[in-house]
């Protein structure tokens, strides 16, 4: 499965483009579903895109949940944040606010939609008029969450093991500890020492060369994602989201209680918390992929005839 690279203007800040990877939905399955359904994807702090899409040679087994969700019937869309891996800030990083990434992620994902309505998303694609799912792991999860509170960007929201309070308190030593460890450099940018999550990151069941991969690929993290560890941010914004919501968390993960996080998303009529067992804060890189995967795709299923889409 090799997806289409698009990169999508955007004047958020100083301006800019939002690199995205289209992986179109699988034929086959397209035919069971009431209606078109497309995700965009955003990866956690220190990530890029292919966070979800997750491959190495020689590694037993399927490991992209991207490959999880088009063989479903759906459409994805990864993107790398604003100003991390290859999408583009021509300003200084310093100027990555939590707004200014969530204003760019949404000028990013409505002209997705745009471009799904006319048919121009990708060569031989028919127009579709989709529900459209905004789907984050960690800071992207915060910042999915933050541009819906803001700009009403997705008609369902899922989000990946990020709590709104922005406490962190299943981190060892929780957000205080983390924010002891980011100085900025001379661009803006933190570099987050991710070998330090990585108890709570990943159990047994992932396979080193995976941790391994993931502590040499982190990228360095713009400030507004540190910035969802900040008493408000995040949860002004959740408090906000009217559409349906998936909050799923590891049995270990940055929320204490996940059971707890309700209490932001109190706009919302529909939310569902969902706790994995045996999994931690990368379910998407554990035993439990499929079974995570299956678990929001049958979510979604069963809600996309009658949400509103936008």
């Amino acid at each position: 499965m090799t997806p289409l690279r698009i990169d999508i203007a955007v004047d958020a800040g100083a301006g800019g483009s939002i690199a995205a990877r289209v992986y179109p939905p699988a034929p086959a399955a397209t035919a069971d579903l009431p209606t078109a359904v497309w995700a965009v994807l955003a990866p956690g702090a220190a990530q890029d895109w292919r966070y979800w899409d997750f491959r190495l040679e020689g590694l037993d087994g399927q490991w992209s949940y991207a490959e999880d969700l088009v063989g479903r019937g759906m459409g994805a869309v990864l993107v790398d944040t604003y100003g991390v891996g290859d999408s583009v800030y021509n300003g200084h990083g310093s100027e990555l606010t939590t707004d200014v990434l969530a204003l760019a992620h949404h000028q990013a994902a409505t002209e997705v939609r745009a471009r799904l309505r006319t048919g121009e998303l990708l060569p031989g694609l028919a127009p579709v008029d989709p529900v459209l799912i905004g789907m984050g792991h960690s800071g992207g999860a915060g910042i999915t969450v933050c541009l819906q509170g803001q700009h009403s960007t997705f008609d369902m929201v899922v989000s990946f093991g990020m709590p709104p309070a922005g406490d962190f308190g299943g981190y060892a030593g929780g957000a205080d500890e983390v924010r002891t460890m980011l100085i900025p450099d001379e661009n803006g940018y933190f570099d987050f020492d991710t070998s330090t999550s990585m108890p709570v990151s990943f159990g047994p069941d992932t396979p080193e060369r995976i941790v391994d991969a993931q502590i040499a690929n982190k990228k360095l993290v713009p400030p507004g994602l540190p910035q969802l560890m900040q008493p408000g941010v995040m949860a002004d914004r959740a408090k906000l989201v009217s559409v349906p919501v998936f909050l799923a968390f590891g049995e270990i993960d940055l929320a204490v209680n996940p059971l707890d996080e309700r209490r932001h998303f109190t706009a919302s009529d529909d939310l569902t918390i969902h706790i994995q067992a045996g999994s931690r804060h990368c379910p998407q890189l554990s035993g439990a992929r499929h079974q995570i995967a299956e678990t929001v795709f049958s979510w979604i299923y069963g809600r996309m005839k009658y949400v509103r889409v936008g």
